[in-house]
């Protein structure tokens, strides 16, 4: 599901990226030293990257993988995912 999802993801921000790839955007245009432009497909990436930052920053869950890495004999690194420790209902 994570695959196709992605799959899909990409394969419709293709042909938005390549419209906007089209286009250019003038920062600091007002400061002589610092003006440029980025194109568009950049500011859709940017966009799309502090979005991804924003939704994932309070982040701070259990990860099922780690939890499953872990074994029963105590030798994970984060002591509080071993499964001697953890409920019950979570084995």
């Amino acid at each position: 599901v994570q695959q196709i999802g992605g799959n899909l993801v990409s394969a419709l921000l293709v042909p938005v990226a390549e419209k906007l790839a089209r286009q250019d955007y003038e920062i600091f245009s007002s400061l002589k030293l610092l003006d440029s432009d980025v194109r568009g497909d950049v500011v859709l990436l940017v966009g799309i990257a502090m979005m991804t930052y924003v939704y994932f920053s309070g982040f701070d869950a259990p990860l099922r993988r780690t939890i499953a890495d872990c074994g029963d004999d105590g030798t994970c690194e984060a002591p509080q995912l071993n499964r001697g420790s953890l409920p019950v209902g979570e084995q």
